[in-house]
């Protein structure tokens, strides 16, 4: 007997296993949601304290993305102001998971973004900025080193 999926347009495709072990993945990551929710705004409250932001209160969503670790999307006429981080990423129940420390660095690299729109940056740190993956945006660097090591990784999943 064939097990069959339903996708989004109502069609059926077999299942392979391959689906069904990225499905389990999904479960299993799903589960350290909350876990994962608490240790972010447990940190954005930190940084919020000593910046007087209120970053902690910004929603923060999760996905599956393979491209993308993190990104801090600000308020639009189309978007809601959201944190999004790649479960793929920043799980621990994935393969190469990233190491703790890299994992608070993306953490406080997207709050840099969040940063840059809402609060003044003086001058004397401007220098450090740098372009990233969305034109315009500035960032918080992280040290050459952990940067390539987060690269590596990411080109290994």
């Amino acid at each position: 007997m064939e097990e069959l999926e339903i996708d989004a347009y109502g069609e059926c495709e077999k299942m392979t296993y391959y689906n069904r072990e990225d499905q389990f993945l999904r479960q299993r990551l799903q589960k350290e949601i909350p876990i994962l929710r608490a240790l972010i705004q447990n940190l954005y409250e930190e940084l919020d304290r000593k910046l007087h932001l209120n970053g902690a209160k910004v929603p923060i969503t999760f996905g599956y993305d393979t491209d993308t670790l993190g990104s801090y999307t600000r308020r639009s006429a189309h978007e809601k102001e959201h944190f999004h981080f790649s479960l793929l990423f920043i799980a621990y129940g994935v393969k190469n998971p990233l190491s703790k420390e890299d994992r608070i660095d993306l953490f406080k690299h997207e709050y840099a973004h969040y940063m840059q729109y809402n609060m003044q940056i003086p001058e004397k740190y401007k220098w450090q900025a740098e372009r990233t993956e969305v034109r315009g945006n500035t960032a918080v660097l992280l040290s050459d080193r952990r940067r390539r090591r987060i690269i590596r990784r990411a080109k290994r999943l």
